[in-house]
């Protein structure tokens, strides 16, 4: 009879560490997309006017897309 309680114990042990990887790896996931946005918001703020124009934006849309906070897309 004592098997019993013992393996729940260790279902509910297994139950919140699968819970706290999945937790981990969506924030890597964030923090991965975050990241991202960084670097691809400061690339766009060094492009001169000659190659905004290349890629069809203006200065003005760049300025608006690299002045976002990172998480927002």
């Amino acid at each position: 009879m004592t098997t019993l309680p013992m393996h729940l114990d260790q279902v509910r042990a297994n139950g919140r560490a699968a819970s706290l990887q999945v937790l981990a790896a969506a924030l890597m996931s964030l923090l991965a997309a975050w990241h991202g946005r960084l670097s691809e918001r400061r690339a766009l703020a060094d492009l001169d006017d000659r190659m905004l124009r290349d890629i069809g934006i203006t200065r003005a849309q760049a300025s608006a897309e690299t002045g976002k906070p990172i998480w927002q897309r």
